[in-house]
C-alpha cells in the first residue's frame, strides 16, 4: 500500500464537486477541510470563495501535483494553462516550456520532484494518473465501434441516448468486458489498489458499473459529464463539459483565492485528532473506500472533535460503505438522494448532513 500512496494515483478529477457545493454551501467566514486526491476538490470548493480550504492527502504526490496547479494558474494565461494541464492541445516539448514559466512559484521541493517526473508534465498531466489511465483504458472498448459512439454523444436526449445504448452497446460483449476491467481481481492484480481488499465480497463491481451507465444513460446525456466523455471518447472535450476548476469562466477567481488553500501531508485521521483547528464544512470524498473500519470509525471521532456546531459534511461512497453510523450527525437524506440523482458521474451515494454539539 506504501507504494501505491507514492505515485499519483489521481490527476484530473472523478467527482463532480458541484455535488459538494451543493451540500456544503461554504460561506465566506467558513473554514473547509478536504481531501486533495487530484487537487480538483479544494480548487472546485475555492471557486465558492470561503474563508479557507485546508487540503490533507496522506501522499504527498497528490499533494504535490495540487502545488503544480496552483503555481501554474498564478503564473499562466488560460488557454496556457489547459495546455499545460493536458486539456488543451499542444505539443510536449512546449509543455514542458510552460513547466518552466511556473517553476519558479513552486517551492524547490515540488520544482525538483516534477523535474524529475518530466515526462508526466509532457504527456498533459491530466491524463496521466494511475486511475486515468485505467479510466481512459475502458475506452478501448470503443475504438470499433466509433459510429454508435458518435452517435451517443450527439443524442438529442435521454430517450434517443437510451435506445442506441440499448440496441447497439450494451451487449453481451461488452457486460463481458466490464466484468474483467471492473472485477476486484483486475484491481487487485494488474492495478494492484489497496482499497480492492476492503470490497465485501458479495459485491460484485462489474454489475454496480453496468447499473450505474444503465441509470446514467436514461438521466443524464453522455456528452454532459466530464467523466462519462473521458470513459467512452478517452478524453474531456475542452468545448463541452468540464470540471469546475477547469472552466474558463472561474479562472480568475481561482487565482484571487489561491492565498486560502492551506495543503496538508498527513494521515487524515492523525490530522484530525492532532490540529486544534476548527472546520465549518467537511469534503470527505470516499475515504470509506482505502480505511479500515477502525480508522474509519477514528476518523469521524475527529470530525466531531473539530467541527463547529452545526458544520456541514458531505461523503461520498463508491463501492464500500461502511454501517458505521457517526454519532452526532443529523442526516439529510432528501439531500443525499438528491445530489445523487443529479452528480455528473453517476457512480457515487452519499451521506451528508450537519453537526450537533455532543456537549
Amino acid at each position: 500500500m506504501a507504494d501505491f500512496f507514492s505515485q499519483l494515483v489521481y490527476a484530473c478529477a472523478n467527482e463532480d464537486t458541484q455535488a459538494e457545493l451543493d451540500a456544503l454551501h461554504p460561506g465566506p467566514s467558513d473554514t473547509v477541510l478536504c481531501i486533495t486526491g487530484s487537487g480538483a476538490r479544494p480548487l472546485d470548493l475555492l471557486i465558492a470563495q470561503p474563508g479557507a480550504v485546508v487540503s490533507v492527502d496522506l501522499n504527498p504526490v497528490q499533494n504535490r501535483l495540487l502545488s503544480l496547479k496552483m503555481a501554474a494558474i498564478r503564473t499562466l494565461s488560460y488557454q496556457d494553462f489547459g495546455r499545460l494541464m493536458g486539456f488543451l492541445p499542444s505539443h510536449p516539448s512546449r509543455r514542458f516550456a510552460y513547466f518552466q514559466q511556473v517553476k519558479p512559484a513552486l517551492s524547490p521541493e515540488d520544482a525538483l520532484y516534477w523535474d524529475k517526473n518530466g515526462a508526466q508534465v509532457s504527456a498533459g498531466i491530466l491524463y496521466t494518473g494511475k486511475w486515468e489511465r485505467y479510466i481512459r483504458g475502458i475506452a478501448l472498448a470503443g475504438l470499433t465501434r466509433q459510429r454508435t459512439l458518435r452517435q451517443l454523444m450527439a443524442a438529442p436526449d435521454v430517450t434517443t441516448q437510451y435506445e442506441i445504448w440499448k440496441k447497439s452497446w450494451d451487449n453481451g460483449l461488452w457486460r463481458a468486458y466490464l466484468r474483467t476491467v471492473c472485477s476486484t481481481w483486475f484491481w487487485r492484480n494488474i492495478i494492484r489498489e489497496p482499497g480492492a481488499a476492503l470490497i465485501a465480497p458479495e459485491t460484485d463491481p462489474a454489475a454496480y458499473m453496468a447499473a450505474c451507465l444503465d441509470r446514467m444513460m436514461q438521466t443524464r446525456l453522455l456528452r454532459s459529464s466530464f467523466f462519462a466523455t473521458m470513459m467512452f471518447t478517452g478524453r474531456m472535450d475542452p468545448a463541452g463539459d468540464l470540471p469546475l476548476h477547469l472552466q474558463e469562466s472561474h479562472y480568475e477567481t481561482l487565482r484571487a483565492g489561491l492565498d486560502r488553500v492551506e495543503i496538508i501531508t498527513a494521515d487524515l485521521s492523525a490530522y484530525l485528532h492532532q490540529t486544534e483547528r476548527r472546520f465549518e464544512a467537511y469534503s470527505l470524498s470516499d475515504f470509506s473506500s482505502y480505511t479500515p473500519m477502525p480508522t474509519y470509525a477514528h476518523t469521524w471521532e475527529g470530525v466531531m472533535r473539530t467541527a463547529s456546531p452545526g458544520a456541514r459534511v458531505c461523503e461520498r461512497f463508491f463501492l464500500v460503505r461502511p454501517s458505521y453510523e457517526p454519532e452526532g450527525l443529523i442526516r439529510d437524506t432528501t439531500a443525499e438522494t438528491r445530489i445523487a440523482g443529479y452528480e455528473k458521474t453517476g457512480i457515487y451515494t452519499f451521506r451528508i448532513g450537519s453537526v450537533r454539539s455532543l456537549t
